[in-house]
């Protein structure tokens, strides 16, 4: 199987805040506001790994979280989206051992 990714994600920049630094710009850490809480759902384990690994490399200093491996960790991704998340990703159809998740009704 194949797992294929496209992010986009339309920003603009508030030249007035101190992220905007010529560093952070240059650096790319002026895109997101330090301390995000970003969470990932899908039932594929490369697709979660592959996802996290990005994340992390892309927003540096965001708290990446995946969750999908199994009924449990749908729930558990529910609790923390409604508790903490503040950017959710989730894959469109979760299919884990006993249940069918549509992402769009999960959130």
């Amino acid at each position: 199987d194949r797992v294929f990714f496209e992010l986009r994600m339309d920003t603009t920049l508030d030249l007035t805040s101190s992220l905007a630094s010529p560093e952070a710009v240059s650096s790319g850490a002026a895109r997101f506001p330090p301390g995000l809480n970003i969470l990932g759902l899908d039932d594929s384990d490369i697709a979660r790994q592959s996802l996290q690994f990005h994340l992390e490399r892309e927003v540096p200093d965001a708290t990446v979280a995946m969750y999908g491996k199994d009924t449990a960790e749908v729930e558990d991704f529910k609790r923390a989206a409604l508790d903490s998340g503040d950017i959710l990703i989730v894959d469109e159809n979760v299919d884990v051992p006993g249940a069918e998740f549509v992402g769009t009704t999960i959130v």
